[in-house]
């Protein structure tokens, strides 16, 4: 199921589960349309709203780009993407440095941030440039920087998801909406 990707020139776009449309090139703003091959790969049914996220920028040594810790995207409170092994529902994520581990299990025993223990079985390191599937329900994290330098992460979420939270998600200027309810809480808060 992986894919090799090459990612667009870098222009430190930041955008988080901003909703489009499967299939809809119309529905990617502009400043996005650069992702438009590497949203083609992803395996989602045409005309479902899916999730884009793209971050592109320094990451300094010894730091992470993403939240750190070992954690899933579905939580106790509710899912992203969810599905099992080989289901068309689920989580594509590429970076240009690969430095995100990743389970082959998946855990419901998350708390309400998705954060878990570590997993029974041992973990691998994603490879740069290659798209990966998985679950809402699989172990990750993003793993610290070997070197001071830009990155770009590249994730779309399938439709399947719970809740979209306001606050800290990319509205899509064209009018797309969340295909899912819509929380104006902040998630981080317990």
């Amino acid at each position: 199921m992986n894919k090799e990707v090459s990612f667009p020139e870098l222009i430190e776009l930041n955008i988080n589960m901003m909703p489009i449309i499967m299939g809809n090139l119309d529905s990617i703003p502009n400043y996005a349309k650069q992702y438009e091959d590497m949203i083609e790969k992803c395996d989602f049914e045409k005309g479902t709203t899916v999730y884009l996220t793209v971050n592109e920028s320094v990451v300094q040594k010894g730091k992470t780009q993403r939240r750190p810790g070992i954690h899933t995207d579905g939580t106790n409170k509710a899912g992203w993407g969810g599905g099992g092994w080989g289901n068309k529902e689920g989580i594509y994520m590429a970076s240009t440095d690969g430095r995100c581990k990743m389970w082959n299990c998946q855990t419901h025993d998350a708390d309400h941030l998705g954060e878990v223990s570590e997993p029974i079985t041992s973990g691998e390191i994603m490879k740069p440039n290659i798209l990966y599937w998985m679950t809402d329900r699989t172990p990750h994290e993003s793993l610290p920087a070997l070197k001071t330098s830009m990155r770009q992460f590249f994730r779309l979420v399938s439709e399947d998801i719970g809740i979209w939270y306001a606050q800290h998600s990319t509205p899509n200027p064209l009018g797309i909406q969340p295909n899912c309810p819509v929380s104006l809480s902040n998630k981080f808060a317990t």
